[in-house]
């Protein structure tokens, strides 16, 4: 279960990277040294990969259990 919380977490933490204006109103990241124009973009998209592979590796061990 903690691995499906936590691929839940990543997806969400990058979809929230990429589209903070949206969100809250004003990009959070704006100022930042790291995630600042289109890094933003490849971080948030980095994010969401990791949170995929780490649901798949979370549903391809559960079922791995069960046989």
């Amino acid at each position: 279960m903690l691995d499906y919380f936590m691929a839940l977490l990543m997806l969400l933490f990058g979809i929230f990277v990429m589209a903070s204006e949206k969100f809250i109103g004003y990009d959070y990241f704006e100022d930042s040294r790291i995630a600042k124009g289109p890094m933003k973009y490849v971080i948030g998209v980095l994010l969401i990969g990791y949170g995929l592979m780490r649901a798949y590796r979370a549903y391809f061990l559960s079922k791995a259990d069960n046989e």
